[in-house]
């Protein structure tokens, strides 16, 4: 901790702080507290203190992760959407990329996402096929990452959407 000067404090400051030492001094004699059982309780509060600061340090650290974890899984999942069979797959999945985003970003929070999966829906299917055709279609090399997944995912939403118009 860094120590602080009296020349880095102001004067009203000083007044306010001297002001409680002269209190504390004055309660202790008054409550027949020796100067040494003085400090100790001092430091005693000094360290409770400090250890409730570092927690509470934690416990926001602990946050920030867990929303910097929550937002890549939402990425994992929006660009996963169609790319799973039924909800056993999905969740297996989610269970290992959600154990992966932590890991990577070392994030101790101890936290499980929220997310579940979704059927989509036949208007969802009906675009990502648009989509996925497309990205499948691309030539460009450096599409050959969308090129492949949409290659991938493709015949999952051809046959999700082919049972749903049979159904």
């Amino acid at each position: 901790m860094n120590k602080i000067t009296l020349a880095d404090l102001s004067e009203e400051l000083q007044d306010v702080i001297n002001g409680h030492t002269a209190l504390i001094d004055e309660l202790a004699k008054r409550a027949g507290l020796s100067e040494e059982e003085v400090q100790t309780i001092e430091l005693d509060v000094s360290q409770r203190y400090l250890r409730a600061k570092e927690a509470a340090d934690k416990a926001k650290a602990n946050r920030i992760a867990y929303q910097e974890d929550i937002r890549q899984m939402q990425a994992w999942v929006n660009s996963t959407r169609f790319d799973f069979n039924n909800a056993k797959e999905w969740n297996k999945a989610a269970a290992t990329e959600w154990l992966v985003i932590c890991e990577r970003n070392g994030s101790e929070h101890g936290r499980d996402h929220t997310f579940k999966y979704q059927e989509p829906t036949q208007d969802e299917l009906l675009e990502a096929l648009k989509d996925l055709e497309r990205w499948s279609r691309a030539t460009e090399e450096h599409n050959k990452g969308r090129r492949e997944h949409a290659q991938r995912t493709l015949p999952k939403v051809k046959a999700k959407l082919a049972a749903l118009l049979t159904a």
